[in-house]
């Protein structure tokens, strides 16, 4: 059996010098140069925003919930959450996060998240949540919690869950 020269072969620390720098030019790349608001918005742009549907719609589909995720509109409530609702220091990760996940999915399967079916974009957020690296389960909680917040929030969902305030409803911002 032939072993490579140890030159050749990859150590652990090189592996993860370069896993860390790959991630620092991920992020730099993800935070930098993002599009204007898409109208109507303040803070999300047009491709934020159709991501933010269509992963919307993975997680919070039509059924024992309540209503889909799109027929309510909520990427508007995540874009008053992140222009105010929330630290306004969140926006800009928020949005890096949404386009490392574009991009990362548009590498590794070749099509844009939107267009993907929809076992496909379970498939891909499931094995995002999944065990591994923290900063990866850090992203994937966070988009998660973001996006719950405006789902769980809303009153028809709310209503289809059975929830009930004893508190008299208090109008919402813009309603």
């Amino acid at each position: 059996m032939v072993t490579p020269p140890r030159a050749a072969l990859l150590s652990r620390r090189r592996a993860l010098t370069l896993g860390l720098l790959a991630g620092i030019a991920v992020s730099v790349y993800a935070t930098t140069d993002l599009e204007p608001p898409a109208p109507g918005m303040k803070v999300l742009g047009a491709s934020e925003r159709a991501l933010l549907d269509a992963v919307g719609d993975t997680l919070f589909p039509a059924g024992a919930l309540g209503p889909a995720w799109s027929s309510l509109g909520l990427s508007d409530e995540v874009d008053r959450l992140l222009s105010g609702g929330l630290s306004e220091k969140m926006a800009t990760p928020f949005r890096g996060l949404l386009r490392a996940l574009g991009m990362g999915v548009a590498l590794s399967q070749g099509a844009r998240f939107v267009n993907l079916g929809p076992a496909e974009r379970l498939e891909l957020l499931s094995a995002f949540g999944e065990v591994g690296p923290l900063p990866k389960r850090l992203a994937h909680d966070a988009l998660k919690s973001v996006m719950a917040m405006a789902y769980f929030g809303h009153p028809e969902v709310q209503r289809a869950l059975g929830y009930h305030s004893f508190c008299h409803d208090l109008p919402r911002e813009g309603a």
